[in-house]
């Protein structure tokens, strides 16, 4: 339908809402059997997002750039980090593939480029975060031995950690290597704490710093100071994460991401085919709780977290089920959102499916990719969907596997305030991360494989990819 006339079907429905209150005022007996009234009215009502503010691409011709992070810092900057395939603004391709990191003001202009790699080597960033200060850090892998550090294992055939720390001009402060012979290390998460120690976590095939775990499956927490001293590191037995995320009120460490070969997880037998799974650590890295998420025979997956300054937790990813009173779409995953208390009591989930007929929903899915706390206490969850979701079009509903951006927003009680969507007619976006700024506005980013936005592709569209940045 025409996006004039969705909006005059809109407008009209908002015109007869009023209407409705305006003759069913004088028979309420108080204002908040007219609030009530006006809620129940209004309830399932779906208003349209912001639009993009700006939006970026960068990238280049006939090469392949991805951004896997976003992370913004105390003046609004934002940074992306990830890999290329080329010379990206002008900075030399060292290896086969490098890790990179772009700074970006909060008007999207773009402030500098860095890339990092090692002569016929794979060099990957996977997440990135900055301090108060403004400085940087980005991690990834590497299978060479990058900016002179000691490469533990075989080049070229093991994999290590690395962590790059940046100041906000650039300049590059000090790398570290991680990483144990005959044994790869996927990391995958970065946060940080109010005094500038970062933790991260990710996955290791054997022990790692001395620590070894018990099974088939194994993950790492580990933290440095800002001078790149490794303060310790501790290995559980368990699949490999989807995020970390710091509590600075109550100096603690939130994990989370899915379990589906292991039968338990900490003591707890998994439930479903995938269960989403959150984990509480003190600052020292010990275990305060497990909870698990799932449903007999179905999948529930937790792709992200983040805390707000009550301690309280919040998740995002997605389920093939009915859950906790939620019921699910007829599409075939659904947007998962869930809160904890602090002490790992679930208070609220929510689920967002697509909509429309049979052709618009069949095999259609809407999955959470990540998920940021605004200072003004409000929760922002991004990611794919390949159909309608909550009142707003899919760009090309019937190609069945286009994937548009979305982004919703909630308040930390669970209510939806607005959803928005982004995505351009026979293309397909990925969505990697999302960030927000100190005046509480979201950044998304990912990679495309053509124009999005009205901003045009770098090199032939439907081939390789470019990376986005949207400001909404």
């Amino acid at each position: 339908m025409n996006s004039k006339y969705q909006y005059l079907r809109k407008g009209t429905l908002c015109l007869l809402i009023l209407f409705i209150i305006v003759q069913c005022k004088h028979e309420k007996k108080n204002s908040n059997e007219e609030n009530l009234f006006l809620l129940q009215l209004l309830s399932g009502f779906s208003f349209p997002g912001p639009k993009a503010e700006w939006t970026r691409l960068a990238g280049i011709v006939s090469k392949t750039t991805v951004s896997n992070a976003i992370t913004s810092d105390s003046s609004n900057n934002v940074y992306v980090t990830g890999y290329t395939t080329g010379n990206l603004d002008g900075q030399p391709l060292t290896g086969i593939q490098d890790s990179f990191i772009i700074k970006y003001n909060s008007s999207g202009v773009k402030q500098w480029t860095r890339a990092s790699g090692v002569a016929a080597s794979y060099t990957t960033s996977y997440s990135t975060v900055s301090d108060p200060s403004g400085n940087v850090y980005s991690i990834g892998t590497t299978d060479g031995t990058l900016d002179g550090e000691t490469f533990n294992g075989t080049v070229n055939w093991d994999t290590n950690m690395f962590i790059i720390k940046y100041d906000s001009n650039g300049n590059k402060q000090w790398t570290r290597l991680s990483g144990q012979a005959n044994g790869n290390i996927n990391p995958k998460s970065i946060t940080i704490d109010s005094i500038g120690n970062v933790y991260l976590t990710g996955g290791t095939a054997s022990g790692l710093d001395g620590q070894n775990y018990t099974g088939s499956e194994g993950y790492f927490l580990m933290k440095y100071n800002s001078s790149g001293v490794k303060q310790w590191t501790v290995v559980f037995a368990g699949p490999t994460p989807s995020a970390v995320a710091f509590d600075n009120m109550n100096s603690k460490i939130f994990i989370t991401g899915f379990i589906f070969n292991l039968n338990s997880m900490d003591g707890i037998a998994r439930t479903g085919t995938e269960d989403a799974f959150l984990i509480k650590l003190d600052s020292n890295g010990n275990k305060l709780w497990t909870k698990l998420l799932g449903s007999p025979g179905q999948r529930l997956n937790s792709n992200s977290v983040s805390v707000d300054t009550s301690g309280n937790a919040y998740i995002t990813g997605l389920s093939s089920a009915s859950i906790d009173g939620q019921t699910k779409s007829g599409g075939y995953y659904d947007l998962l959102i869930a809160k904890y208390d602090p002490n790992g009591n679930r208070v609220w989930t929510r689920l967002l499916g697509v909509t429309g007929d049979f052709f618009s929903v069949n095999n259609r899915s809407a999955i959470g990719n990540g998920i940021s706390v605004t200072k003004d206490s409000n929760l922002f969850i991004t990611g794919s969907t390949t159909g309608n979701l909550d009142g707003q079009s899919h760009s090309d509903v019937l190609s069945g596997s286009a994937k548009n951006l979305f982004l919703t927003k909630y308040d930390l009680d669970g209510n939806k305030k607005w959803t928005t969507l982004s995505g351009s007619k026979g293309y397909t976006i990925e969505i990697n991360g999302l960030t927000t700024d100190s005046t509480n506005h979201p950044y998304v980013t990912g990679y495309t494989n053509g124009p999005l936005n009205g901003e045009a592709y770098i090199g032939t569209p439907k081939s390789l990819s470019n990376l986005f940045i949207i400001k909404f």
